[in-house]
C-alpha cells in the first residue's frame, strides 16, 4: 500500500493498492530495470512519465526513480498542504513548469515557494527527491541517507543523565 496526501486531518490515513505496480525480477535492480508503460496520477508523475505519456521521443523508458519523485511530491504535500505542481492543465505546460521551477537557482523555498516555512533540511530533501534529471535523481536508498530523513544520532550518555536529572545529583 502507499500513503496518500488526501488523508484527512482526523487521523484517517488513506491507503491505496499497487494495482498499477510492476514486478521486478529478484535478479535485477529496480533501477536497472527499464519500464515503458506510463500510468498513474499526474500530480505524482515524474517528468519522464509525462514525456512517455505525451509520446515524445525525449524518453522511452523509466526506472524505479519515478517512485522517489512521487515520494518527493508526498513530502512536499506533507510540509505545505499543497502539490509542488498543479496536476490540472496541459501536460506540456506541466513539464515546462517542472523544469523551469526546479532548474532555476534556489530562492526562498528552494524554488518551491510553498515550502518557505519549512526547515532548510526539509526543503533540501524535497528538492533532492524532485531532481528533474532521472539520471541525477537519488535512488530510494540514497534518499534515506538525506539528513532530513536519517535517524538522529543517539545522545551521548552525559546528555541523557543531564536531561534526566536536570543537571543535579541523582
Amino acid at each position: 500500500s502507499s500513503l496518500s496526501p488526501e488523508s484527512d486531518g482526523y487521523n484517517k490515513v488513506l491507503l491505496c493498492d499497487f494495482g498499477l505496480s510492476e514486478l521486478v525480477p529478484p535478479s535485477s535492480s529496480a533501477y536497472d530495470n527499464q519500464l515503458t508503460d506510463s500510468c498513474g496520477t499526474r500530480a505524482f508523475a515524474a517528468p519522464e512519465l509525462i514525456e512517455i505519456g505525451l509520446g515524445t521521443q525525449l524518453r522511452r523508458a523509466f526506472s524505479a526513480k519515478v517512485d522517489v519523485w512521487a515520494l518527493g511530491v508526498v513530502l512536499h504535500a506533507m510540509l505545505s498542504s499543497s502539490f509542488p505542481f498543479s496536476p490540472a492543465g496541459c501536460p506540456f505546460k506541466a513539464l515546462s513548469t517542472m523544469r523551469s521551477t526546479l532548474s532555476s537557482p534556489p530562492k526562498e523555498g528552494g524554488g518551491l515557494p510553498a515550502l518557505g516555512g519549512a526547515s532548510g533540511e526539509a526543503r533540501a530533501c524535497v528538492l533532492f527527491m524532485l531532481t528533474v534529471d532521472s539520471e541525477q535523481r537519488p535512488t530510494a536508498s540514497m534518499g534515506l541517507t538525506h539528513p532530513f530523513l536519517a535517524p538522529p544520532a543517539p545522545p551521548a550518555s552525559g546528555e541523557i543523565e543531564e536531561e534526566c536529572t536536570g543537571g543535579g545529583p541523582l
